[in-house]
């Protein structure tokens, strides 16, 4: 496996902010351990990018989809069974 690209201290500061942003939005739904893997996934789709102003912001939204569709996904399962 490769090894991450270091972020910049800005870069880590806003997956930092990010990160909270999530969990403040996903722990009830998702739970915590899931927003952490979410957002160490969607970093780490974006490992070796030439531009990487833009990482924060760009993981935050890829981990908030994957987020929203397990959210969706657990709230299908505890709905009662239609007879």
């Amino acid at each position: 496996m490769d090894n991450p690209t270091p972020h910049t201290a800005p870069q880590q500061a806003g997956l930092n902010v990010a990160a909270q942003r999530l969990h403040r939005r996903f722990d009830a739904l998702t739970g915590p351990s899931a927003v952490e893997a979410a957002l160490t996934e969607a970093r780490a789709h974006f490992d070796g990018s030439a531009v990487r102003t833009f990482i924060p912001i760009l993981a935050e939204r890829r981990a908030a989809g994957s987020l929203v569709r397990i959210g969706a996904h657990k709230s299908g399962e505890a709905r009662p069974a239609s007879a």
